[in-house]
């Protein structure tokens, strides 16, 4: 199949909407990054609490654990998810006795294994020891969907991560696992299709209005640059300035362009909020505008390759 199916984009909340009624795994694409992480974080956060949503970001497996074997990895993801899922389900049950002995072991186990390498894991542990009691305890209590969070950075062992994640994820599995997984990815070839393996493709990329552009720029700045929020009133009076909204309808500048050279601002600000030295809003304007311009459509970073 060659067409690729692109949810309505009248707004952020069209496609949220979008993936709430979307059956099977889903895998999210863009042509400019961020953009898709941003709308698995906006999802988790509009799920109701009869369904326990984890997200995980392989980028973060990769540098809290380098250069480790399946066995390390398997195990690795496996407590962490399991860690995940009981920190949920004591947010909805806070008094329950057993979960919380679960807990404190899965945190003490995690915790040995990240910063000593631990690995007498490997003298009992088989794949499911930690999971399947949790997912026995969500069982026809809550649904359980697993967002993992595939961030467009260098991750040289990409392939053996997500093979790992898939043994918690294929039919043939010795865990249940989740009922839904729904994925970001980057890889060029997702353009073009409309399914990858039992994942159905989402291709985020569109033409869309200025104020749906505006939109997702915000919601990029909310769930991946926290630590800029307080200034997201600063930041929204400038995106809405005449001159940026212009030079979009005037195809100065396209989508990509724009949200490329806006994340780019987000991670050059967010290292350096901490001085507490912010800008007014005209030089705000100004270095935005800059970012913009040294965006270039055709300027690729290397890739994190999608394995699933």
């Amino acid at each position: 199949m060659t067409t690729t199916q692109v949810i309505p984009s009248e707004s952020k909340q069209q496609v949220v909407e979008g993936l709430k009624t979307i059956k099977g795994n889903i895998i999210l694409t863009s042509s400019a990054s961020g953009v898709a992480e941003a709308y698995l974080y906006e999802y988790k956060k509009q799920c109701d609490v009869n369904k326990i949503v984890t997200v995980t970001e392989v980028n973060e497996i990769h540098s809290q654990k380098n250069l480790l074997d399946e066995s390390d990895l398997l195990f690795y993801i496996e407590i962490s998810l399991s860690l995940n899922l009981c920190n949920q389900l004591l947010q909805r049950e806070k008094q329950e006795k057993a979960l919380q002995c679960m807990k404190a072991d899965l945190q003490r186990k995690c915790e040995q294994f990240k910063f000593s390498m631990e690995r007498a894991y490997n003298k009992n542990y088989h794949m499911g020891i930690y999971l399947n009691p949790i997912l026995d305890y969500i069982k026809g209590k809550y649904d359980w969907e697993w967002l993992i969070a595939n961030f467009d950075r260098l991750i040289s062992n990409a392939d053996k991560i997500q093979r790992c994640m898939y043994q918690y994820i294929k039919p043939t599995s010795i865990v249940t696992g989740p009922s839904r997984v729904i994925l970001s990815a980057y890889d060029r070839d997702l353009f073009k299709n409309d399914s990858y393996g039992n994942f159905q493709v989402i291709n985020l990329t569109r033409q869309t209005n200025y104020q749906q552009l505006k939109e997702e720029a915000m919601m990029i700045l909310y769930h991946l640059y926290p630590i800029l929020w307080r200034h997201h009133n600063m930041i929204e009076r400038v995106l809405g300035r005449v001159e940026l909204e212009q030079s979009y309808i005037d195809g100065k500048f396209s989508y990509e362009t724009f949200i490329t050279g806006l994340h780019s601002f987000y991670e050059a600000y967010h290292c350096i909020e901490a001085s507490g030295c912010f800008i007014s809003e005209d030089e705000f304007l100004s270095v935005i505008q800059d970012y913009i311009s040294n965006s270039k459509d055709n300027e690729q970073k290397k890739k994190s390759k999608l394995y699933i």
